[in-house]
C-alpha cells in the first residue's frame, strides 16, 4: 500500500505540471463540468474521489432497501453484520449497471430481489455477486462502441473522477473475491489509482480498468473466502 501511495503521489505531481488532457466525454451541463487534472485542481479532484468512495452515486438504490433484505440473514450472527453492511456497494453497483444495460429504471423491488437471491447463497454470496459483476463488465465492454444508453458513459467515458465512482465500485466485488486478504480500504485505494491514471487515455474506461490483474475476471484459484 505504501508503494501504491508513492506511485499515486508521483502521478499526481506529474499531472500538476502538465496541461490538462482533453475530456473524453460528450458535452456536459454546467453541473457536470469536469475538473481538469492539472494545477491546483489535482488536490481537489483526488479529495473528491476519496470522499466520493464513501458516498452513494446519484441514482443508486436505497441503502435501507439493502438492509431490509440483508439484515434478517444475520439475526443469529451479529458478529457478521458489519461485514454485510459494508458490502452494500457491491450489490448497488451491479444492480445499477445491469439495469442501465437493459435500458430500465432502477426500482426498490428489483434491487431487493437481487440482494435476496444473492444472500440466499450464504457464504457463497461473495463469489456469486462477483461473478455477476464480471458478467456486467463484459457486457459493458461489448457495448462500448455501440449505440449505448446515455447512462453507460459513466462506465465507458466518465468526465470526472466523481463520475467514475459507480464504475469503480462495480469492480470492487471482483477484486474482493480475487484477493481475499486485501483490506477494503486497500481495495478502494488501488481502484482509485487505476481510475485516476485513466484520464487522458483513448480507450474506454473499463478497457483500461480491466487491463489490470484481478479487477474484472473472477479467478477460480483465488475465489475463496
Amino acid at each position: 500500500m505504501r508503494a501504491a501511495a508513492v506511485i499515486l503521489t508521483i502521478w499526481l505531481a506529474g499531472c500538476a505540471g502538465a496541461p490538462a488532457p482533453p475530456t473524453p466525454t460528450p458535452a456536459r451541463t454546467d453541473a457536470q463540468t469536469a475538473v481538469a487534472p492539472g494545477g491546483d485542481a489535482i488536490e481537489e479532484l483526488t479529495e473528491r474521489l476519496i470522499s466520493g468512495m464513501a458516498a452513494e452515486p446519484p441514482g443508486w438504490p436505497s441503502r435501507s432497501d439493502y438492509e431490509l433484505v440483508a439484515l434478517p440473514f444475520y439475526h443469529d450472527r451479529p458478529d457478521f453484520v458489519d461485514e454485510a453492511l459494508a458490502e452494500f456497494g457491491h450489490y448497488a453497483a451491479v444492480y445499477t449497471a445491469s439495469e442501465c444495460l437493459a435500458g430500465r429504471e432502477t426500482t426498490p423491488s428489483g434491487f431487493r430481489e437481487l440482494v435476496g437471491e444473492t444472500f440466499s447463497a450464504d457464504r457463497d454470496r461473495h463469489t456469486k455477486i462477483a461473478a455477476a459483476a464480471e458478467v456486467v463488465v463484459a457486457d459493458i465492454l461489448d457495448r462500448a462502441a455501440d449505440d449505448a444508453p446515455p447512462c453507460l458513459r459513466y462506465y465507458t467515458s466518465p468526465g470526472t473522477a466523481v463520475d467514475a465512482i459507480g464504475a469503480i465500485r462495480l469492480a470492487r466485488p471482483v477484486v474482493t473475491v480475487n484477493r481475499p486478504g486485501l483490506p477494503p480500504w486497500e481495495v478502494d485505494a488501488e481502484l482509485r489509482m487505476i481510475a485516476l491514471s485513466w484520464f487522458g487515455r483513448g480507450e474506454p474506461f473499463f478497457e483500461w480498468v480491466c487491463a489490470h490483474e484481478d479487477v474484472c475476471k473472477v479467478s477460480p484459484q483465488r475465489a475463496r473466502r
